[in-house]
């Protein structure tokens, strides 16, 4: 529901929250959602008076669809509303966006004004290894979905249009809260807090958390929010794709297409300050800019320009001093687009955080109140290091997106060294600007001779077939199966598990298997009904009405009991699950919907969290042996 005022001029809130999240965008909104899933009371502030409809992320992974999964089938609804993979299952490499060849002659080498095509789905296997599928969703269309379903919520006050300060206590947060419009203010209080206020965060330095960057700046860029039919149309009849690549003696650009249905694009490009400033890129350069391109006099509707300055960034901590305030995604890392992992690794820190919060909130007594206090500690022993390997992904796939326009004498690295080596020069400022443009124009213009018999275009022609014969290692990028359903937590909330080393994983491929700390292996079970679900649905399925989150104790074998210490967990919190092999009985009980994983042990138990990852595990692969444990929960103690 949406937060109003009364005639006193005070909001619908209470006094003391649950849970206030800062940032309605997708990480704050999942998070929101996940509290409403647990039938967890919390209010939802957000600055902005609407939302924003400059686009921004539009790759949505299997994780992340698994997550929606969990929310009311959101997922079902994303894959409604998606494009289909035929028009953005590309990466389309060319000099200018006109004279593109058709898709069926599109691989042939320099035809027209292409370069190249990547087809990402060309190797993907059949085996089906999540409930779920990637997608490319625009982010302000997501936003939009998930409002609708915070809207709907009985738990959620949804605040728009107020600016929050903070000043945390011991036992609580004071979170003022200042309507942006006529500048009223509220004072109320919160147990936890969570930042989801994106890469300014505002939240993180009034908490005072330092941001660092191994990067630095890497590229600026300037995004150019516009919609063209006549683009679209032209792209959709000759190579549909998601992005663009296009490399041309006017400049360069990368276009994405976040919905060619609609005729809308972002164009990024890259400019290079002092002399490239941001007041150059108004309306009628950007549309001039665009049509050279094209390579056509298209309409252009633009809609917005933004300028950003891409590189990563990590939080110094994930948590404030006194443990009541969360940073998840962009407050808390920050990543080059290159891969998709910002919007995604965000919803993610939300999933791990949010059923942890939950069950320190329902925590009453001594040994449970540690234990929670335990558990939240968890979220940035976890969520770290999977934040920090995708920081290292998307900067290497980044520096492949470099690859190309080296290869056909464009060095974005070289123009940006040359901005600093200029600067460094004495003499007017009108002067180096002058020189730095006369020496990028001259450089453009070496795309105009690609298709000559000169021995130095004969090369480049060159270059890039070897590139596009390797276009797994030699170009961006877009799936990563391995990273995206195989990391795993190596330290956090697992039961007798310990590891001195850090497990090696191919980011290229996932390879299905049970380890603490990883994610559960998607596999189909059918109910005594015969419905199929997924076994990542079994801590949701095990819930109950009254919405608390479940540790799943998934079983297959023959029943043998030991006693597992989890601490103060207990046993209400723990659901028993057992997969019968000869069909099912009981209604709790399983079985195997079509045939039995290969993947999986002969015989085992593990104990899944409310996130799906295995926090404990007994396996037994022995052909001859099909004993297996059953964990059975310690007593409660104080």
């Amino acid at each position: 529901m949406a937060g109003e005022l009364t005639k006193s001029g005070k909001l619908h809130i209470p006094d003391l929250s649950n849970v206030i999240i800062i940032g309605a965008g997708p990480v704050g909104l999942v998070a929101s959602l996940l509290l409403s899933k647990y039938h967890m009371p919390h209010v939802l502030v957000e600055q902005l008076a609407k939302p924003d409809n400059h686009p921004q992320a539009h790759f949505i992974n299997c994780r992340s669809m698994e997550i929606l999964r969990e929310i009311g089938t959101l997922d079902q609804t994303v894959y409604a509303r998606s494009a289909p993979a035929e028009e953005w299952r590309r990466f389309v490499y060319c000099t200018s966006l006109a004279n593109l060849p058709d898709l069926d002659h599109g691989h042939e080498k320099l035809r027209g004004s292409l370069l190249g095509v990547v087809d990402h789905f060309a190797d993907i296997r059949d085996e089906e290894y999540s409930p779920g599928r990637v997608v490319h969703f625009p982010q302000h269309d997501l936003i939009h979905l998930l409002r609708q379903a915070a809207f709907k919520s009985r738990f959620c006050t949804l605040l728009d249009g107020y600016r929050a300060e903070i000043e945390e206590q011991h036992a609580h947060v004071d979170v003022f809260l200042t309507n942006v419009g006529n500048g009223r203010r509220r004072h109320v209080k919160t147990r936890y807090l969570v930042a989801a206020d994106g890469a300014h965060s505002s939240t993180r330095k009034q908490l005072e958390i330092e941001l660092t960057s191994d990067t630095g700046t890497l590229q600026h860029l300037m995004n150019v929010h516009f919609f063209s039919s006549q683009l679209a149309e032209m792209l959709h009849s000759r190579i549909p794709a998601m992005l663009y690549f296009v490399y041309s003696s006017a400049g360069v650009a990368v276009l994405v297409a976040h919905s060619l249905k609609r005729g809308e694009f972002v164009a990024q490009i890259p400019y290079f300050p002092p002399y490239q400033q941001i007041k150059y890129f108004d309306i009628n350069r950007c549309s001039g800019l665009l049509q050279k391109l094209a390579g056509q006099n298209i309409p252009i509707d633009i809609r917005s320009i933004r300028s950003w300055r891409m590189g990563t960034g990590q939080a110094s901590r994930y948590r404030s001093k006194w443990g009541r305030c969360f940073l998840i995604g962009d407050a808390a890392h920050q990543f080059t687009p290159a891969g998709g992992f910002g919007m995604n690794t965000g919803i993610q820190d939300a999933h791990n955080l949010i059923w942890k919060m939950v069950m320190a909130l329902c925590s009453a007594k001594g040994a449970e109140v540690k234990t929670a206090e335990r558990l939240l500690a968890t979220y940035e022993d976890e969520r770290r290091p999977v934040a920090q390997m995708n920081a290292k992904l998307s900067v290497a796939n980044y520096e492949m997106t470099l690859q190309i326009p080296s290869a056909i004498g464009l060095h974005l690295s070289m123009a940006n060294r040359l901005s600093r080596l200029i600067n460094c020069l004495r003499g007017l400022q009108g002067l180096k600007r002058f020189i730095f443009q006369s020496v990028m124009r001259l450089g453009l213009k070496q795309v105009n001779g690609l298709k000559s018999a000169h021995p130095i275009a004969r090369y480049r022609r060159r270059r890039l077939r070897n590139i596009f014969n390797d276009v797994k290692h030699q170009t961006l990028q877009l799936l990563f199966p391995g990273q995206d359903m195989g990391f795993r937590y190596e330290k956090g909330w697992l039961f007798g598990h310990k590891t001195k080393t850090r497990s090696q994983m191919n980011p290229f491929v996932f390879n299905p298997e049970l380890r603490v700390g990883g994610r559960v292996p998607h596999f189909w079970l059918a109910d005594s009904n015969g419905q199929q679900l997924s076994v990542l649905d079994l801590p949701s399925m095990m819930m109950g009405s009254e919405g608390n989150p479940k540790y799943v104790m998934l079983q297959d074998g023959n029943k043998q009991t030991v006693t597992l210490d989890l601490g103060a967990i207990t046993d209400r919190s723990i659901a028993t699950v057992h997969i019968s092999r000869s069909g099912s009985s009981g209604k709790a009980n399983f079985r195997y919907h079509s045939k039995r994983p290969d993947f999986l042990p002969k015989s085992f138990a593990m104990l899944m969290r409310p996130d799906g990852h295995i926090a404990w595990l007994r396996a037994d692969s022995s052909t001859n042996c099909t004993q297996y444990q059953v964990v059975k929960a310690a007593s409660e103690r104080e």
